[in-house]
């Protein structure tokens, strides 16, 4: 498993995709899950989760929608689970209106701390469990430390050891398949952010500074603004680091660089490690 780690603007995703192209030219099977991904393996992206007392009340207030419940509801070990996101995708009147939105504030990152914390836990480990004894590589951009340290520092401003032993007992979890950590770091967080900030959507950066500016660690310090959300970063970056530095694993740290052959040479000796039989190309 390679994962791939950074803040906004680092270049996760353009990393990802260049890494994966890199071992398919190798021949070597592999898959590249980014952010966002609606069937990711490891994470969850737009799914609910209910007990059973919470989904039997959802029905009872809601017994017009009882079939629809029935059927696109996951049952599992604690409770059920509805992939919301997905079914939009494919109908967006699924649901109505009261319905979605009681099923958005079960949202699997607006979840109570420990319970969002061991339904992660379990997801990662069955996600180990599917990967055993599969020969391919397989790249996940942003869920090992962004995701952990964005609900627990950016959501609920948890202290620092509780995030650190969070994100241990993943690695713990993950050694089976052989990690390699790639953490990409921005030369120039300011430039970076603001860059990011113009090439993607208004509603984008809007929804960006809500979050970071009125939960947890943001609105604990009064932010607000981009110099609030870069001090929220550099925060975060300064976590993240640490977390970094205090992994055992395979890992590499990459400084942000706009000479691509410079940066793929940090890259590369760890990446080509992992390959079953290198070659020239």
């Amino acid at each position: 498993m390679i994962l791939i780690e950074g803040l906004p603007g680092s270049g996760k995703t353009t990393a990802a995709k260049q890494i994966h192209q890199v071992l398919v030219k190798a021949n070597i099977s592999s898959q590249v899950f980014l952010e966002g991904n609606i069937d990711h393996p490891a994470d969850y992206d737009g799914v609910a989760f209910f007990t059973p007392e919470q989904f039997v009340e959802l029905k009872r207030r809601h017994r017009e929608d009882c079939e629809i419940l029935e059927k696109k509801t996951n049952s599992v070990e604690k409770g059920y689970m509805i992939q919301y996101k997905k079914l939009l995708q494919e109908n967006n009147n699924i649901f109505s209106k009261d319905l979605l939105n009681e099923i958005l504030c079960q949202d699997i990152y607006e979840l109570p701390l420990a319970q969002h914390m061991d339904l992660i836990l379990k997801k990662w480990e069955s996600f180990v469990s599917s990967c055993q004894n599969k020969p391919n590589q397989v790249i996940l951009e942003c869920v090992f430390i962004q995701n952990p340290v964005t609900v627990t520092l950016i959501r609920e401003n948890a202290p620092h050891s509780l995030i650190k032993s969070y994100i241990r007992q993943i690695a713990d979890i993950i050694r089976p398949l052989n990690p390699l950590l790639i953490y990409l770091k921005a030369s120039d967080l300011k430039a970076s952010f603001e860059r990011i900030v113009q090439e993607r959507p208004k509603s984008w950066y809007e929804g960006f500074e809500h979050y970071y500016a009125n939960r947890g660690f943001g609105l604990y310090k009064g932010l607000s603004g981009i110099n609030g959300i870069l001090e929220v970063l550099n925060e975060r970056l300064k976590l993240e680091l640490d977390i970094f530095a205090s992994l055992d694993m395979k890992k590499v740290l990459v400084e942000k660089s706009d000479d691509d052959q410079k940066r793929w040479s940090t890259i590369t000796p760890s990446l080509f490690e992992r390959l079953a039989a290198p070659t020239e190309t």
